[in-house]
């Protein structure tokens, strides 16, 4: 059986860098937006290790928010807004839509799995337009407790109807911060534990 590809959204599916013109208007540096995502990583891992459930957006907005004090930049409530707004409306990379027809056709069956709220996943997935590519997306609010915890992926499973070694998580490592130009599909048939969470490289966090 091919195993179920799990897909990370924010900075595997979805493309970070357009962030930057708003990094570069807070901070004067678009290169502020890794800065900003290693943190948010940072807040998910701590929550991670001392299993205490915080959710993501609220994270997002508490890393914007160190951020912006570690470099004295004044944030508006407003400007904390349009950020976040602009965190849910985030593009897909051009090859994403190809790249999930071409392992359909393939024969794999393809989910999200992302830190984000289910509602927030979807709506960034609609927006783009591939929502419709995906089975199910499933999120780690629904179990309380973030990746890469072992009963996130074991919920996951348990959802899909399969065992935890028949999931491939498909998601991009946190550094460097640059997206290479190998294919969606090409990264997704990649051979890799389900409890390993890397797969492409991407302009990401999460």
């Amino acid at each position: 059986m091919k195993p179920v590809l799990t897909f990370d959204l924010n900075g595997t599916l979805t493309d970070t860098s357009a962030l930057n013109p708003i990094f570069m208007r807070y901070f004067g540096q678009a290169e502020r937006r890794h800065e900003w995502f290693a943190q948010l990583i940072e807040l998910a891992m701590t929550c991670a290790a001392t299993a205490e459930y915080i959710p993501f957006g609220k994270l997002a907005d508490a890393a914007l928010r160190m951020l912006a004090i570690r470099h004295q930049a004044v944030l508006t409530a407003a400007d904390i807004a349009e950020f976040m707004e602009a965190v849910r409306s985030l593009p897909v990379f051009p090859d994403v839509p190809a790249g999930l027809d071409d392992l359909r056709a393939a024969g794999f069956r393809a989910v999200v799995l992302t830190n984000s709220a289910r509602a927030t996943g979807e709506y960034t997935l609609q927006r783009a337009g591939v929502l419709k590519k995906f089975e199910r997306v499933l999120s780690v609010e629904m179990m309380q407790c973030y990746k890469p915890l072992p009963q996130v992926y074991h919920f996951a499973a348990r959802e899909l109807g399969i065992e935890p070694r028949d999931l491939m998580m498909v998601a991009a490592p946190l550094a460097p911060f640059a997206r290479d130009a190998t294919p969606l599909s090409s990264r997704a048939r990649a051979k890799c534990s389900p409890r390993l969470i890397h797969g492409r490289k991407s302009s990401r966090p999460t």
